[in-house]
């Protein structure tokens, strides 16, 4: 998370750990950061066989984030979804629990509209 939104969200009497008093949301400049953050993450998906690019964010409870992205492989098994590199990523450097995830997909043909990122 960028030291400005971390600022605002700390500023506004927020802390990032979570929303407004009383609820246990993040705040919403938080989700759209890490929305970006998958889109970004997307970008660096390897994936020659199906063309289907995926990233994802994971955010910590400390507001590190932590990206990955699809890895195929021609033996289909091994490869390595978006998920699952985020999340090594995160505890191969000692976390292991996380405030919340984001993750991007391509639709694979070209001229179609990316969907709109929505809040599950």
């Amino acid at each position: 998370m960028s030291a400005e939104l971390e600022k605002k969200a700390v500023g506004d009497g927020v802390h990032p750990d979570q929303g407004p008093p009383g609820s246990s949301e993040t705040p919403q400049e938080v989700v759209d950061q890490l929305i970006r953050s998958s889109m970004e993450a997307k970008t660096h998906a390897y994936c020659p066989y199906s063309n289907f690019r995926v990233g994802a964010a994971l955010l910590t409870h400390d507001n590190k984030v932590f990206k990955g992205c699809n890895v195929e492989n021609a033996c289909y098994n091994l490869g390595v979804c978006a998920e699952r590199n985020a999340m090594a990523k995160a505890v191969s450097e000692g976390y292991k629990s996380f405030r919340a995830i984001a993750i991007a997909r391509s639709l694979g043909s070209k001229g179609q509209k990316e969907p709109t990122p929505r809040r599950l």
